[in-house]
C-alpha cells in the first residue's frame, strides 16, 4: 500500500493539474506558506545572468501578530487587570 500511495503522490506532483509557473522580476518578493504549498524552482541556466535568492523562515503566529500591530488592530493590555485595582 505504501509504494502505490507514495507513486500516487508522485503522480499527483508532477501533474500539470496542480503546478504553476510563473517568472519572477528583479525585486520580486514570493512569499509562500510552507505548510500548504510544496513548492520548487525549474533549472536555472547560468548563461541567463545572476540568480540570488533569499531564504527566510518566520514563525505564521508572529508573522500574523506583526500584521495586527501594523494594521492597529492589536491593543496592548494594560498593566494591571481592572479587577484588581478595584479591590484595593
Amino acid at each position: 500500500m505504501y509504494g502505490t500511495t507514495y507513486r500516487t503522490l508522485g503522480t499527483l506532483i508532477d501533474s500539470d493539474r496542480f503546478k504553476r509557473v510563473f517568472k519572477t522580476d528583479d525585486g520580486d518578493l514570493l512569499t509562500v506558506h510552507g505548510h500548504r504549498v510544496l513548492h520548487g524552482r525549474l533549472p536555472f541556466d547560468p548563461e541567463s545572468g545572476a540568480r540570488h535568492l533569499q531564504d527566510v523562515y518566520m514563525e505564521w503566529d508572529d508573522l500574523m501578530a506583526h500584521r495586527r500591530v501594523l494594521r492597529g488592530e492589536h491593543l496592548p493590555l494594560p498593566a494591571t487587570a481592572p479587577e484588581l485595582e478595584a479591590t484595593s
